[in-house]
C-alpha cells in the first residue's frame, strides 16, 4: 500500500530566527514548527520587550531627575527600592514640572525637609522628606535639620562607597548606576507601573541615528553636544519632517494651587496637615481671585483649568 504524506491547508516558516524552516499547519497563523521554537521565540521576544522597557526608564525624564539628585546626594542610595513610594515620587516631581509652567518660570523646587548634604546624614528622596517650594525659602532653609520625626534621611556610616558618584558625573552615567543599584527587573516594572517614556532628546537622536552619515548630521559634531532644540531642527533638515514640539498650558500653577496640593499629600505622612489644609482652603474660598494674574484670564485653557479647581473645592 502506498504511503500518503499528509496535506496541510497553509504553509509557514518558522518565525524562530534559529530554525527559519518551513512548515505546514492546518492553522492560518501558526509562528513555529514544534513546542521548542515555540517556547524559543517565546523567550525572545520576553528579551525583547525587557529592553525596550529598559530603555524607556533609561531615557525617561524621571530617571534623569533622579540621576540630577543623586548626583546633588553623592549617593543613589537616596532612592529607596519601593515602587509605592517611587509612584508618588514621580507625582512630585511632575508637580514641580507642572507648578513651573513646564520650564516657562523658575519659581519652585524640591525641597529637602532633611537637607542632602547634612553632616552625619544625608536626606533621601523619601516623598515624606520632599516638597514642592518656593525656589527663594527652600535656598534660605539650607542645611537647617528638621524638627524630630520630620523628614527622612540616611547616616552616611551607611552609605557605600560602590554606590557613591561624582559631582562632575554625567545623568547617564548616573542613571547606569541606579539602575544596577535598583536592578534591571525593578526598573522595567517601573517604566511600565509609570508609564514611562523616552525624553524628547533621546526622540530625536534614535530619528537621528540612520542619519548620521548626512552632511548636515557630521557637520554638527558630537549630538551630545548639541542642544535639544538644535537636535530638533537637525531631525526637520534630514528627515524632511517637522520635529515634533511640546505644547502645554505655559503658565506656572499659582501659590495657592501648590500648597493645597502639598498639604493635602504630606498629610499622609503627617496627619497634623491635614488641618492646615482643611484650615487654608476654608479661609481662602476666594483664593483664586487672591493668587491669579489677571493676564492668565485671558487664556481659555487656564480659566477652564481653574474653574474646574473652583468646583471642587
Amino acid at each position: 500500500m502506498q504511503h500518503q504524506s499528509k496535506q496541510f491547508k497553509y504553509s509557514h516558516k518558522c518565525q524562530n530566527i534559529l530554525c527559519n524552516v518551513e512548515f505546514g499547519s492546518n492553522r492560518k497563523h501558526s509562528k513555529t514548527c514544534s513546542p521548542r521554537c515555540k517556547m524559543a521565540l517565546s523567550r525572545s521576544k520576553k528579551q525583547s520587550q525587557d529592553t525596550k522597557r529598559l530603555y524607556r526608564f533609561e531615557t525617561s525624564p524621571f530617571a534623569h531627575s533622579l540621576a540630577r539628585q543623586c548626583i546633588r546626594a553623592g549617593t543613589v542610595q537616596v532612592v529607596l527600592k519601593d515602587a509605592e513610594l517611587l509612584v508618588e515620587l514621580h507625582q512630585i516631581f511632575k508637580l514641580a514640572s507642572r507648578a513651573d509652567g513646564y520650564g516657562a518660570t523658575k519659581d519652585y523646587a524640591i525641597a529637602h525637609l532633611h537637607p542632602v548634604r547634612g553632616f552625619h546624614s544625608v536626606g533621601t528622596l523619601h516623598p515624606k522628606n520632599l516638597v514642592v517650594s518656593d525656589r527663594t525659602a527652600n535656598a534660605e532653609h539650607r542645611n537647617t535639620l528638621p524638627a524630630k520625626g520630620i523628614g527622612h534621611s540616611i547616616l552616611r556610616c551607611h552609605l557605600e562607597s560602590r554606590w557613591q558618584v561624582s559631582s562632575e558625573a554625567s545623568p547617564s552615567n548616573v542613571i547606569k548606576i541606579l539602575v544596577q543599584y535598583l536592578g534591571e527587573s525593578f526598573c522595567q516594572q517601573l517604566a511600565v507601573k509609570l508609564k514611562l517614556q523616552p525624553a524628547t532628546r533621546a526622540k530625536y537622536l534614535d530619528q537621528l541615528s540612520p542619519y548620521l552619515d548626512h552632511e548636515a548630521v557630521r557637520a554638527a559634531g558630537c549630538l551630545d553636544d548639541v542642544s535639544t532644540p538644535n537636535l530638533g531642527k537637525l531631525v526637520a533638515l534630514v528627515t524632511g519632517k517637522k520635529a515634533g514640539s511640546f505644547s502645554a498650558d505655559c503658565f506656572g500653577m499659582n501659590p495657592g494651587e501648590v500648597f493645597l496640593s502639598e498639604t493635602k499629600r504630606l498629610s499622609k505622612h503627617y496627619p497634623a496637615l491635614s488641618s492646615a489644609h482643611e484650615s487654608y482652603a476654608e479661609v481662602h474660598k476666594d483664593w483664586l481671585g487672591t493668587f491669579i494674574d489677571a493676564r492668565l484670564l485671558k487664556e481659555a485653557p487656564a480659566v477652564e483649568r481653574l474653574a474646574r479647581l473652583s468646583k471642587a473645592m
